[in-house]
């Protein structure tokens, strides 16, 4: 266990600006790029301890996590 405690904020699309999974899921970017204009992100979805990968455009709008040092 980590301790965190992510809620399911939904993405904001960027072709079209529409908002959608808010309450199902939570993407999370992570600092990593995986190329120019592409990010790693994970996903967490309401109800499953799964975290998944994947990559994706960095004009989607999802959720960050900011830590405290």
């Amino acid at each position: 266990e980590s301790g965190f405690t992510g809620l399911p904020a939904g993405v904001r699309d960027y072709s079209n600006g529409s908002y959608y999974g808010m309450g199902a899921n939570g993407h999370f970017w992570s600092s990593s790029e995986n190329a120019s204009h592409n990010a790693w992100y994970r996903v967490l979805i309401y109800n499953n301890s799964n975290v998944t990968r994947s990559v994706a455009t960095n004009t989607y709008g999802f959720s960050i996590r900011c830590l405290k040092d």
